[in-house]
């Protein structure tokens, strides 16, 4: 499993007590089994659930369980695209897009008023830059319909 896997997983106090006292191996298995739980996976054979380690964190792990039930459903019904475009981290990207656009758009030089962040390469093509400052540019709604009406490509 990639350590990326893990990241939704809040590692609490009471979990890195549990984990220091494992071997690398028996904490392997547990990161498994805790990664299959929050997943709705089977566990897999290889943790005993009645194990204490496993007795501590499971409650812990019910959080974890519920919040990514739901944010699939939310893929599922919405699609990804607008989860993301929902999302506190999109917010932000837009925000600091504009503040350093200084609130400007870059095409007719308009201030203020009604703003789009767009993305210069397109949101659907390239998910690893959609949060990407670099690649967005602040347009008026005027400019930002004019550039998707002729497919046009900013730099």
């Amino acid at each position: 499993m990639a350590s990326d896997d893990y990241k939704w997983f809040k590692f609490k106090f009471i979990w890195i007590d549990v984990l220091e006292k494992l071997s690398k191996s028996e904490a392997d298995r547990l990161l498994e089994a805790m990664y299959a739980y929050v997943n709705d996976e089977p566990l897999p054979d290889l943790i005993g659930r009645e194990s204490i380690p496993w007795i501590l964190i499971k409650p812990d792990l019910e959080e974890d369980r519920q919040r990514i039930k739901k944010h699939k459903k939310s893929i599922e019904r919405y699609g990804e695209a607008k989860v993301v475009r929902r999302s506190c981290e999109y917010a932000r990207w837009r925000k600091k897009v504009f503040e350093r656009d200084e609130y400007t758009c870059q095409l007719c030089g308009e201030k203020g008023g009604k703003l789009n962040a767009h993305h210069k390469v397109r949101f659907v093509d390239c998910p690893e830059k959609r949060l990407d400052v670099d690649n967005g540019i602040t347009l008026c709604e005027d400019c930002h319909k004019y550039v998707h009406h002729f497919k046009l490509v900013l730099e």
